[in-house]
């Protein structure tokens, strides 16, 4: 990611080809950025990237990306399980009916109504941790950390589909690396007050869904315990297929507050690909239940 906090992509980059590991020069390295300006691949490349792929993330394009640079020899075609086929998510896309949101823009981009679902869960608290960052780090005038943290919303909005609310998070990230101060006085506040709106609306709907889900499901949930140590087990062994179908299988059931809670943290480690945190996660549940 070009935008890392502590060192970006091409240092990154840099660091590895420099490295006297074997797989340091062959090993394929792909840029992800959501800065796509004419003239960007070019500098990826003189900087030791052999790609790169535009945020919010593509799946499509992702895809190809994959094909693209994985060696053919290492590319073995998998037989999805019926619950990750296109028209088995279950849930309606006209279901999605969020205030501000291209909400069928965003299950495309998304890859399905149950991506999607998981992208909501999660977004409410991003969007308070990140908003914290902003206005911690526009108090301090660390304009570094205030732009990367105002970058990362970018694709977080364009993902649940605020399109508007995106545009203006890259308005806020140019004129952080412009420090043009006037941009960031006068309309950060107002961005973040948005973004808060948005995301009390993204609550409001979950939790009318969430109710919806167990007065049709009627039954209490089955114990949670012995599907947390399968997902500990896949998760050691790096199983992303059978990570994502046991934590969908357990999210799509009415749970106490405090699982629900405890599997909406498990996911947001999941995504991004914190597994032994995840694992210790499973552990300290199992532990104290």
């Amino acid at each position: 990611d070009m935008q890392m906090p502590v060192m970006d992509g091409c240092t990154a980059t840099k660091t590895i080809r420099d490295s006297l590991h074997p797989d340091a020069a062959p090993v394929p390295i792909i840029a992800m950025t959501a800065n796509v300006v004419a003239g960007m691949k070019q500098i990826f490349l003189k900087n030791g990237m052999n790609d790169f792929l535009p945020k919010p993330i593509d799946l499509l394009k992702l895809n190809q990306i994959l094909a693209k640079w994985i060696p053919a020899e290492k590319q073995e075609p998998i037989i999805l399980p019926p619950e990750y086929s296109a028209n088995a998510d279950g849930i309606a896309v006209e279901r999605f009916l969020i205030p501000g949101l291209d909400t069928v823009r965003a299950v495309t981009l998304a890859g399905g109504a149950k991506n999607y679902l998981n992208i909501l869960k999660t977004f409410p608290s991003d969007a308070v941790m990140k908003t914290e960052q902003i206005r911690s780090s526009r108090q301090s005038q660390d304009w570094k950390l205030y732009t990367t943290c105002v970058h990362g919303l970018r694709s977080a909005l364009a993902n649940v589909g605020s399109m508007p609310l995106s545009e203006q998070a890259e308005r806020l990230t140019q004129a952080g690396r412009n420090g043009d101060m006037t941009v960031i006085e006068n309309e950060t506040e107002t961005f973040l007050s948005d973004m808060m709106r948005l995301r009390s609306a993204v609550e409001e709907w979950l939790g009318v869904y969430q109710s919806e889900s167990a007065i049709r499901a009627g039954a209490t949930p089955p114990p949670i315990r012995g599907d947390l140590v399968l997902l500990k087990e896949a998760l050691m062994k790096m199983d992303a297929l059978t990570i994502h179908r046991i934590l969908d299988e357990l999210q799509s059931k009415p749970r106490p507050d405090a699982e629900s809670t405890m599997l909406e943290q498990l996911y947001e480690h999941v995504i991004m690909f914190d597994f032994d945190l995840a694992a210790a996660q499973i552990d300290q549940y199992l532990a104290t239940h």
